[in-house]
């Protein structure tokens, strides 16, 4: 004998409901002028030196990182532009994180970065402009890997 007898019906459209609610809709993950700003650096290769007369690669390093089973849609782009001494630099990131509240998520890494390039540049200091942080470096100079904000 059953002592709940009503309840067994109930079951399935509770667990159909319960797993629903457990769905979330992926949230949209962004990044205005964020991030650290690294020069001359490359997936491939070292850090190389800053040198009069050759291209500047500025790539932007987001502090996230991306699971495979969990994140989509990753976009990223950024823009430099050069007045006298004095770069401005803008970048946006953002990804759609598709986790579950009661999911896991694999644990494999993926860097989000962007990355862009400013024609042979003269031997000089420069300033970088990043959102609210300024930095300053100097071509030509050894690798200087990724840039510390100046002090306010």
């Amino acid at each position: 004998m059953n002592a709940y007898p009503r309840v067994w019906p109930l079951l399935p459209l509770s667990l159909a409901l319960l797993i629903a609610c457990g769905e979330s809709e992926p949230t949209l993950v962004s990044y205005e002028d964020e991030g650290e700003v690294c020069l001359n650096r490359s997936l491939q290769a070292d850090d190389a030196p800053l040198q009069e007369g050759a291209p500047l690669s500025v790539r932007v390093e987001l502090p996230v990182c991306l699971s495979s089973s969990c994140t989509s849609a990753p976009v990223t782009s950024c823009e430099l532009s050069l007045e006298d001494h004095t770069i401005t630099l803008s970048s946006h990131a953002s990804y759609l994180d598709t986790s579950q509240p009661l999911g896991s998520c694999t644990a494999d890494c993926g860097l989000l970065f962007a990355e862009c390039e400013l024609p042979a540049l003269a031997a000089g200091q420069y300033t970088l402009i990043h959102g609210e942080h300024t930095y300053t470096f100097a071509i030509p100079s050894e690798p200087v890997g990724c840039l510390e904000p100046t002090a306010d």
